[in-house]
């Protein structure tokens, strides 16, 4: 059966994690797997639903994308893409359209698998208002024969409230009924979203972008009768311990040699356990890992619950141990206008004001 292969956030970057230089070429290596599953089982087409680059690519990662890209031209294979917010153009000319091999697809049908009449369309980033609109219109006769439809927005539901405002800018009431298959790129986490007619299906990100995140990555793989299948990738591992006792040292230093070359080691440790810095760094060395280290405190509640507290106790460092900040950026961004204002409801009146008139996001009723 013919089929055709969907990814979205790759984010290629020659190092997604800034801090960690170690860390180098791994979005590059999966998309590496997603190309050459479509090469190997001769896929109808890729189509990537958005933040195809981490930011603003550097001369490597064009070099990479022009190269790779030209793989899946060679065999007649055509690259589908939209922008999302990541690295998004000024001048409205993707970066993804330097190849020649690469479209962009933003507002156009496409025949998805040529000869099938199964037709695709898809809708690049954009404010909820804008994107409802749109969604509405292809509710009308002359767009009856879409089945697919490609986005890059954060479905109702899949992020957390905020102050009595919903951070979503995708509601799934919105599809049209003839539309059955939803593929979604933004949420970095592999999920279906549940909606009364279509399946609505997030990739997930295919580089681990913050820590939180879930270490199964994969991408999808569409057959001409919807089904869909999600193929793995095989990504770096990442290791996280808790060092909070003499005891617990003793044992991560077991369990790292079971890890292979290349593999990171997250250390999250209380600074008063002796040595840990020093020890895991030379272990790490002698087995070609990567460290990576977050200081806490611990201080032990008469429930015995450990609570961590940063090692320099101030409001804004505890805040960056309960909001992951690359991942929940609104929600950092608000609580440090909180910590910085003193009246909190107008830091909430303006952030909610911002969001919802800037970004589009949606109140919640």
């Amino acid at each position: 059966m013919r089929h055709f292969v969907f990814v979205a956030d790759t984010h290629l970057y020659p190092r997604v994690w800034d801090s960690v230089p170690e860390i180098e070429g791994d979005s590059y290596r999966a998309f590496d797997q997603v190309v050459d599953h479509a090469l190997r089982t001769s896929a109808s087409a890729l189509v990537i639903g958005g933040d195809v680059f981490d930011r603003t690519p550097t001369s490597d990662a064009m070099k990479y994308w022009l190269a790779t890209v030209s793989k899946l031209k060679a065999r007649d294979i055509p690259v589908y893409a939209i922008q999302g917010q990541h690295g998004k153009t000024s001048n409205g000319i993707p970066w993804h359209e330097v190849s020649d091999g690469c479209q962009d697809i933003h507002a156009k049908i496409i025949e998805i698998l040529p000869g099938t009449g199964l037709k695709l369309f898809a809708l690049e980033r954009m404010s909820a208002s804008l994107l409802q609109a749109h969604l509405a219109e292809l509710a009308e006769p002359r767009y009856a024969d879409i089945r697919i439809l490609v986005l890059h927005q954060l479905a109702r539901g899949t992020v957390p409230e905020i102050q009595g405002a919903e951070c979503w800018d995708f509601d799934p009431a919105w599809v049209p009924p003839q539309i059955k298959l939803v593929l979604m790129g933004d949420l970095h986490e592999p999920r279906e979203v549940l909606s009364r007619d279509s399946r609505i299906i997030y990739n997930g990100s295919t580089v681990l972008k913050a820590i939180s995140e879930t270490d199964e990555k994969s991408f999808l793989d569409v057959r001409e009768d919807l089904s869909v299948k999600r193929i793995p990738l095989t990504t770096r591992i990442f290791k996280r311990v808790s060092i909070f006792a003499p005891e617990h040292l003793t044992a991560v230093l077991r369990t790292m040699d079971d890890l292979p070359a290349g593999a990171v080691v997250y250390v999250r440790y209380d600074p008063r356990v002796e040595d840990v810095e020093a020890k895991v760094r030379v272990a790490c060395k002698e087995r070609k890992l990567i460290p990576m280290f977050r200081t806490v405190i611990t201080v032990q509640e008469e429930v015995g619950t450990p609570v961590e507290i940063p090692e320099k106790v101030t409001l804004s460092g505890c805040l960056g141990l309960i909001v992951d900040r690359e991942k929940d950026a609104n929600l950092f961004g608000l609580s440090q206008e909180l910590l910085a204002n003193e009246s909190p409801s107008e830091a909430i009146e303006g952030f909610k004001k911002r969001i919802v008139g800037e970004c589009g996001y949606s109140k919640s009723n």
